[in-house]
């Protein structure tokens, strides 16, 4: 199993975050996309990008429970789910 990396998080926040006015250079890793400019929308997106590229099905729960609100937990918690599934 591939393990993901920031930078391939980054390469589908590049995409998902395409038509907005965020700069996803200029992002911080670690604190919260929600601070940084990204709405919800935005943030499905992302979400939807991920399970699309990875075909993983996310589930509202670990959306609720803020799992997926930075890039590094977004990592973090698409490894384990890759590991999970996998």
């Amino acid at each position: 199993m591939k393990s993901v990396k920031k930078e391939d998080i980054v390469k589908i926040l590049e995409y998902a975050l395409a038509d907005s006015e965020i700069i996803v250079s200029e992002l911080d890793f670690s604190i919260g996309l929600d601070t940084q400019g990204v709405d919800s929308l935005d943030r499905m997106n992302i979400i939807f990008q991920i399970q699309d590229d990875y075909g993983v099905q996310i589930s509202e729960e670990s959306l609720e429970a803020d799992e997926w609100l930075t890039i590094d937990k977004i990592v973090e918690s698409l490894n384990k789910l890759l590991k999970q599934q996998g």
